[in-house]
């Protein structure tokens, strides 16, 4: 009888260890999904995807375009845009998403991030890039080189 005994308490306590993991995994996913709906630190988003220029120097071609609208590009030709940051936020920083483009980012002609120099043809990959706007952004003008192998 007491080989039985044992095994009641074993299962009991197995019972309750398996409880604790559950509600345990419970709350880190709880976790997890309610930070994520706030990601970058829970702070405001700005949609940047409209009231760009964009400029391609060797087509010679110019105007306004929407991130997100296609726009046909021979490669190795570098296409600029343009945009302007009005909206100011405390601590600002930009997220950029590039496919197989090496990228340089500046504002007012400084010089924020460039993609480190790559072999002539080699891919430059996917990438997401965050990058930290400086103080006192606002009203200058935000420019993003794009160059496709």
């Amino acid at each position: 009888m007491p080989i039985l005994k044992n095994m009641k308490n074993s299962s009991v306590i197995f019972l309750i260890f398996i409880l604790l993991c559950v509600l345990g995994l419970a709350a880190l996913i709880r976790f997890y999904f309610t930070t994520y709906q706030e990601p970058f630190l829970g702070q405001e988003i700005i949609d940047l995807s409209s009231g760009w220029q964009y400029e391609t120097p060797d087509s010679g071609l110019s105007g306004p375009i929407s991130l997100g609208s296609g726009l046909a590009v021979p490669a190795g030709e570098p296409m600029a845009l343009y945009r302007t940051l009005d909206e100011e936020l405390p601590d600002a920083a930009i997220l950029i998403q590039t496919y197989l483009q090496s990228l340089a980012v500046s504002i007012d002609g400084e010089a924020l991030y460039a993609d480190p120099e790559a072999p002539e043809g080699a891919n430059p990959g996917m990438a997401l890039r965050y990058l930290i706007l400086p103080d006192g952004y606002f009203g200058k003008t935000l420019k993003v080189e794009l160059i496709s192998p």
